[in-house]
């Protein structure tokens, strides 16, 4: 790896001698943030490298040890595998088996690769740190260089200095204008987020509305319906009445007609006239009931009880009605019968 130099070091440091009075102090102190900041990350670095290199370095020797380690215990089994031993006297050196040499030779060959690598290792270990060292004395002889030229630099320090005073005067009214800039925005935002709210809350409040309006639609079109049921009700009760005003006029004529059939004309009279005080009475109740509904419509809230409430007591007057228009009649007499019957009432006379 080569060293790194500074972006500077090749114009060469007898050009910016001969320059410098023209550099800003502003530039020369970037430079030596550059070179500090430059130094720190390249020691870092070569830190962080040592230690990577001597972390590999244990790692790989701690490797070869159980390396050796597994060489020697494959040995030691190779050893005790060996054939029985023979008696001394016919004992003799056998030859190792070609497998177990190839697995010694092959962990020789092994080793040998490792020693070899760690020696690379280490030879680079040893250049890069020369290489460091390299690096820290001209860092070092530049640090020199720049305080033998920072006494020609005290008076645009000065400079720099009142001028930096002045950018970060302005820097500060730029930081205000940026935060009243800021806290506009912050105020337009809730504004604006005010103003969905509200619109949000609005687009509700109709939808609401116009579910009342159809409900409140549904509920006089229900009304209209019960009021025209009444008034079919109110029609069938009139041609019933008319019906009993028919019959108590037939009743009356016969009535005229026979004095025999006197008592039951009376008696029905009577159911009559009870009936159509009924009439009256449902009339009434009616016409109640009909101011009512009226009433009703005027509040939503009771209108559809108020209707099952009238439904019901019209439903028990019809059954009211039709059990009095099923039971059984007073006996009638025609005009024939009653003829017949003075007829025969005077035969015996003659």
């Amino acid at each position: 790896m080569e060293p790194r130099e500074d972006s500077w070091e090749s114009i060469g440091w007898d050009a910016s001698s001969a320059q410098q009075d023209d550099v800003g102090r502003e530039q020369v102190l970037e430079l030596a943030r550059r070179l500090a900041e430059q130094r720190q990350r390249q020691r870092a670095e070569d830190l962080v490298q040592i230690e990577d290199l001597k972390r590999t370095l244990r790692e790989r020797a701690a490797d070869v040890a159980r390396r050796e380690l597994e060489v020697e215990r494959r040995l030691r089994q190779l050893d005790e595998h060996e054939t029985p031993r023979r008696s001394l006297r016919f004992r003799r050196v056998e030859p190792q088996p070609a497998e177990d040499t190839g697995a010694a030779a092959y962990a020789e060959e092994l080793l040998t690769r490792r020693e070899a690598d760690l020696e690379q290792r280490a030879s680079a270990v040893a250049a890069r740190e020369r290489e460091i060292a390299e690096r820290d004395a001209a860092a070092l002889a530049r640090r020199l260089e720049l305080e033998e030229a920072e006494p020609a630099r005290a008076q645009r320090e000065e400079a720099l200095e009142a001028r930096k005073r002045e950018l970060d005067e302005q820097k500060q009214t730029l930081d205000r204008s940026h935060a009243d800039l800021s806290r506009a925005s912050d105020e337009l935002v809730q504004r604006a987020t005010a103003l969905e709210e509200g619109e949000r809350a609005v687009a509700a409040e109709r939808t609401q509305l116009a579910g009342l309006q159809r409900d409140l639609d549904a509920q006089t079109d229900a009304l209209a319906a019960g009021t025209r049921e009444l008034a079919e009700r109110e029609r069938v009760l009139a041609e019933r009445e008319q019906e009993l005003t028919e019959l108590g006029d037939r009743t009356a004529a016969v009535e005229q007609r026979s004095s025999a059939g006197e008592r039951r004309a009376t008696e029905r009279d009577q159911q009559l006239a009870a009936r159509e005080a009924r009439l009256a009475a449902r009339e009434q109740e009616l016409q109640g009931r009909e101011a009512e509904v009226l009433r009703v419509q005027a509040g939503l809230a009771a209108q559809q009880e108020s209707v099952r409430r009238r439904e019901r007591a019209l439903e028990d007057a019809e059954r009211v009605v039709e059990r009095e228009t099923i039971a059984p009649p007073a006996a009638y007499v025609s005009f024939s019968e009653g003829l017949e019957a003075l007829t025969g009432a005077r035969r015996p006379r003659d």
